[in-house]
C-alpha cells in the first residue's frame, strides 16, 4: 500500500464530495430534463401534424372554434345585458314611499294581512344607500313563499335580512311573521 500524503488525503475529500455532489444533483436534474426532452418532442409532433393538416381540417377545426367563440360572445352580451338591469334597477327614481307602496299591493294580491311596514334607518354603503323596512304580517308558508317570490318584481333590489316566524295556535295555519328587507338604492 502507498502511503497518501496529508494533501492527497484532502484532495481524494475534496473529490469525493465533489463527485458525491454531482451525483446528486444529476438525481435532481434528471427529471427535469426528461420533462424538457418529453415536452419538447410533444412540440415536435405537434409542429408536424399541424403542418399535415388539410384544408378541410382546417376548415373543420375553425368551423370549431368559431362556434365556441360565439357561444362565449352571446353568453358575455347576456352578462352584460344583466349587468346593465341591474345597475339601472338600482338608478331608478324609485321612493321609499313608493316602494311601501308596491309592497303593499305584493301583499294584498297574495291574500296576506299586513299588519305593519316601516322603514328604519337608512345605511350608506359606497355609492349605495340601503334602506332596512319592518314588516309583520300574518299568512301561511305557501303564501309567505309566493310573497317573497315577487320581490323580484319590484323596481329595485331587495334582499331579505331576516325573518322570524311565531306559530298561533289561534290562527293555524295562518303564521305571525316578522320579515326585514333591505331595498338597495344608488346614491344620487
Amino acid at each position: 500500500m502507498i502511503p497518501l500524503a496529508q494533501g492527497n488525503i484532502l484532495k481524494l475529500v475534496k473529490l469525493t464530495v465533489l463527485v458525491l455532489a454531482l451525483v446528486f444533483f444529476l438525481f435532481d436534474l434528471f427529471p427535469l430534463i426528461k420533462g424538457i426532452s418529453d415536452c419538447y418532442g410533444r412540440i415536435r409532433m405537434a409542429r408536424a401534424a399541424v403542418r399535415t393538416l388539410t384544408k378541410e381540417d382546417k376548415a373543420v377545426l375553425q368551423k370549431k372554434l368559431e362556434t365556441e367563440l360565439a357561444g362565449l360572445e352571446a353568453g358575455f352580451q347576456k352578462m352584460q345585458a344583466a349587468k346593465t338591469e341591474a345597475q339601472s334597477k338600482m338608478t331608478r327614481e324609485v321612493s321609499v314611499p313608493v316602494v311601501t307602496l308596491m309592497i303593499e299591493d305584493l301583499a294584498s294580491s297574495q291574500e296576506i294581512e299586513l299588519r305593519l311596514i316601516k322603514p328604519l334607518q337608512p345605511q350608506v354603503q359606497g355609492k349605495y344607500q340601503m334602506i332596512p323596512i319592518a314588516l309583520e304580517f300574518r299568512c301561511d308558508y305557501a303564501r309567505l313563499v309566493r310573497f317573497l317570490s315577487q320581490f323580484e318584481t319590484l323596481e329595485v333590489p331587495v334582499s331579505v335580512q331576516s325573518l322570524s316566524i311565531h306559530e298561533n295556535l289561534l290562527s293555524y295555519p295562518q303564521l305571525d311573521m316578522k320579515l326585514t328587507i333591505f331595498v338597495l338604492f344608488a346614491e344620487g
